[in-house]
């Protein structure tokens, strides 16, 4: 997506032209060939925000707003650009996103927020038909199988072919498909989804580090500490014990 700050383009694909300025935003889908023209002067020079939204996050955006029930709005033909007014309810998040690169714990703790926040204004918006047009029935699957694991992931025995099952593809081709969407094996994020629910559980709880590796489907305390602090830079026990230290953990 792309909205001009100052100057202006116009976007010629096909016979069709559209103004890019300070007033609209355009949603166009990344493989799309387009020309374009800008106008601008020394005074005025051209100057745009142009966005790339993660497929992945276009994906389970686009689940999640399935799951309200809503109806989609009503799109234009075109599943490759479209050009709307900029609405304050875009412009804010948008705004937040870039303020947020201000502060490095800001950036690091808000950015992902703005970003869904985002997705999801254009997915309410006429942008609704090309930001769907990037995503395949494959790939909104693949967010059903994140659920599943999440759900799933402190069972010992759940394994990529009944992952794959439940999101009817076949275990190779599900293996493949989610590590290219997600950056990460379905069993690397399964380990990420234990350890994290492991860390909530220490912080939260009196359980001691066993009672928590168990909860988290770790048969050995032994392995689920060197996991843990491969993942967090400290073992279990030092970690919660910073974290209350510092004022982090439940009382």
């Amino acid at each position: 997506m792309t909205v001009a700050v100052t100057g202006r383009k116009i976007v010629t694909l096909g016979d069709r032209q559209i103004l890019n300025d300070r007033g609209h935003v355009i949603a166009i889908h990344g493989d799309t060939a387009y020309q374009a023209a800008v106008q601008a002067s020394p005074a005025e020079p051209y100057l745009a925000l142009k966005l790339q939204l993660p497929l992945e996050l276009i994906a389970q955006t686009l689940v999640r707003f399935a799951e309200t029930g809503i109806q989609p709005p009503a799109t234009g033909s075109s599943t490759v650009l479209s050009c709307e007014p900029l609405e304050k309810t875009l412009a804010a998040p948008l705004l937040r996103l870039l303020e947020c690169f201000r502060d490095p714990a800001d950036c690091h703790m808000l950015a992902p927020l703005h970003l869904q926040e985002i997705s999801y204004r254009l997915l309410r918006s006429e942008a609704f038909g090309v930001l769907k047009s990037l995503v395949t029935g494959a790939e909104t699957r693949l967010v059903g199988a994140l659920r599943y694991i999440e759900a799933e992931a402190h069972r010992s025995d759940l394994t990529v072919s009944e992952i794959a099952s439940e999101v009817a593809m076949s275990p190779s081709n599900f293996a493949h498909r989610f590590t290219t969407l997600f950056g990460q094996s379905p069993m690397q994020y399964r380990k990420h989804v234990r350890l994290d629910l492991a860390r909530q559980q220490l912080l939260s709880t009196g359980w001691s580090v066993a009672a928590v590796a168990q909860a988290a489907g770790y048969a050995s305390t032994s392995h689920f500490t060197r996991d843990f602090k491969t993942a967090f830079g400290l073992a279990p026990r030092r970690y919660a014990e910073a974290m209350r230290t510092a004022g982090f953990a439940a009382s």
